[in-house]
């Protein structure tokens, strides 16, 4: 009997390339064992996507959210706060991931550590 369970961490079955078979594409990831699943969003297109697949299937898919640095410099406050209203009313369980390593120059990820740190955040 197998009991392992599967919970993948990082998933973007929310993209647009999945729109014409999504579906299916989340019947094989439930079939092949995967229980459960975050959706990272990056910017506020993807945020929505995540939320919307994420009420599809409570329990199954959860939505992650935050900004990719390179956009968090140019983002209005109020509008980042609007985004996060929806979102703490979801299944939200993880935050905030900066892509630096792969993304980003350390100058820059280091200017959004300290702007988040001057303004509390």
């Amino acid at each position: 009997m197998n009991n392992i369970r599967f919970f993948d961490s990082h998933a973007h079955i929310n993209l647009h390339h999945y729109d014409d078979d999504r579906e299916a594409v989340l019947d094989k990831i439930f079939s092949s064992g995967v229980e459960k699943f975050v959706i990272p969003g990056v910017d506020i297109d993807t945020i929505k996507s995540a939320l919307v697949l994420a009420h599809q299937y409570p329990g199954k898919i959860y939505t992650g959210v935050g900004y990719h640095p390179t956009d968090s410099l140019k983002l209005d406050r109020l509008y980042v706060l609007e985004t996060l209203e929806d979102v703490i009313q979801s299944e939200l369980i993880q935050s905030s991931k900066i892509y630096e390593k792969l993304f980003v120059t350390v100058e820059l990820a280091d200017s959004v550590y300290k702007r988040r740190m001057i303004n509390g955040k």
